[in-house]
């Protein structure tokens, strides 16, 4: 399962997320595949689905911070799979 993004948020400030996480559901253990510029904008309310053999994920629209977006983003999980 991968979690891409999310925020935090407390009374003065948010912070927006672009992580890219996966977690090994048989064994509960998390690891951290991408971050930074690498996982793309940050976003949270991202819409994340797989296609094809479940190898590509796809994550569309999100909140910026300012606006809602309509941005698709594909990631490649190939080597995190394997």
């Amino acid at each position: 399962m991968f979690i891409f993004g999310g925020s935090r948020s407390d009374a003065k400030t948010e912070a927006l997320y672009n992580d890219l996480l996966m977690v090994d559901t048989s064994s509960c253990e998390w690891e951290s595949v991408l971050s930074g510029d690498a996982a793309g904008l940050p976003r949270r309310r991202r819409l994340g689905l797989t296609r094809g053999s479940g190898t590509r994920l796809l994550c569309f629209g999100g909140w910026d911070g300012g606006r809602t977006t309509d941005e698709l983003m594909e990631i490649d999980t190939t080597e995190w799979l394997s």
